[in-house]
């Protein structure tokens, strides 16, 4: 078999510049042999005939100096010989390593600007809901994918969709063309938007539909999903996925960009809960003074822009939350906030590199403990 490619290795070019030739000298025939020669190049177009799916990538997280360092090792692993060849490739392996999340049960409220990104980590399981995004521009590329990196995220097991605002969906749908996504949860409120269409069709993910009721295991986590219920009418921000995650005991409430109206239905069972990601970015149409003490809250996570053009967080919703005794935490001013949950509670992290603190130059970490009580 190895004799018979070599064989047609040698000939395909010969073939090739006798067709040429000929069809220089005498042009009808040597159109009516081109079907012999597409036989010989058919084996070259199967790769066209498959679907579009990426099947894997290695994540880097590496400034300028590592990058540097980084390639001038694989050059000597590619040119050199020998034991040099085997310790560069070495190094440059180590230098490229991802970080090590075995057995880690994580939330990271994701600092993506003005819109929403929360990634959920369950040892090496990723599922991320909302990528944030902008109107115009590469955000995936430029802004999420630098984010999941970092974090050592290969591929995505799981992307969920509140909803499909640019702000929320933009970034999935330009990450998913570098990023494999595994599986795809939405509801079925929301028929033909663009970024469904984008997302449905292009990322050749599993769909799954989510309803008010449906109960999800993955991994260390459990999701209840409290929204939407089924044939929900109205804005696209009522239309949103709401959902509790639960890990170890504590809860966290996802709403996308719900408004108040909605919340009062959320809660009427009842929904006590450790953590919130406040509603439409902390605008003055969510987190209502009810909500807030039926669902008695420890924390809340804004997710919003640096001095953004819509007044995000409202003042009054600010003042509620400090009222109810709310420890808030902003994407504006603490950067990337990350939970991390095991047996003995809750731990939480923040990165302080939010934009606010790039501008200054600044690079602070707060860690802290939250008890069982």
């Amino acid at each position: 078999m190895e004799s018979v490619r070599c064989a047609l290795d040698r000939v395909r070019p010969r073939l090739l510049h006798a067709w040429s030739v000929l069809v220089a000298v005498m042009p009808d025939l040597g159109m009516w042999l081109a079907p012999f020669l597409d036989l010989l190049a058919a084996p070259f177009g199967l790769a066209a005939k498959l679907p579009p799916r990426v099947l894997g990538t290695l994540p880097v997280d590496a400034d300028a100096a590592e990058a540097l360092i980084g390639m001038s090792l694989l050059t000597v692993a590619v040119v050199a010989r020998g034991h040099w060849q085997i310790a560069a490739g070495m190094l440059s392996l180590l230098l490229f390593l991802p970080p090590d999340r075995a057995g880690r049960v994580e939330m990271h409220v994701l600092d993506v600007g003005q819109g929403d990104g929360l990634l959920l980590l369950g040892g090496d399981r990723t599922l991320l809901i909302d990528g944030g995004g902008w109107r115009e521009g590469d955000f995936g590329g430029r802004v999420l994918r630098p984010v999941l990196v970092s974090l050592g995220v290969r591929r995505l097991d799981v992307a969920v969709v509140t909803h499909f605002d640019t702000d929320h969906c933009g970034g999935l749908s330009q990450v998913m063309r570098s990023l494999a996504i595994e599986e795809l949860w939405v509801s079925a409120s929301w028929g033909t938007a663009p970024c469904v269409r984008e997302l449905l069709l292009d990322s050749q993910a599993r769909t799954r539909i989510l309803w008010r009721g449906e109960r999800v295991k993955w991994g260390a986590w459990s999701f209840r999903v409290l929204h939407p219920p089924s044939g929900t009418v109205g804005s696209s921000n009522d239309r949103s996925l709401g959902m509790v995650a639960e890990a170890f005991g504590r809860r966290a409430l996802f709403m996308g960009d719900v408004s108040r109206v909605v919340e009062k239905r959320l809660v009427e069972g009842g929904v006590a809960v450790d953590v919130l990601k406040v509603a439409h970015h902390g605008s003055c149409t969510s987190t209502s003074e009810m909500f807030l003490e039926a669902t008695r809250l420890r924390s809340a996570s804004i997710s919003v822009g640096v001095r953004n053009g819509y007044g995000h967080p409202a003042p009054e919703v600010l003042d509620r939350l400090r009222a109810h005794r709310i420890h808030v935490l902003r994407t504006d001013r603490d950067g990337m906030i990350t939970w991390r949950f095991d047996e003995q509670g809750a731990r939480l992290r923040v990165s302080g590199r939010g934009l606010a603190t790039h501008a200054a130059g600044g690079l602070s970490r707060l860690f802290c403990h939250v008890s069982n009580d």
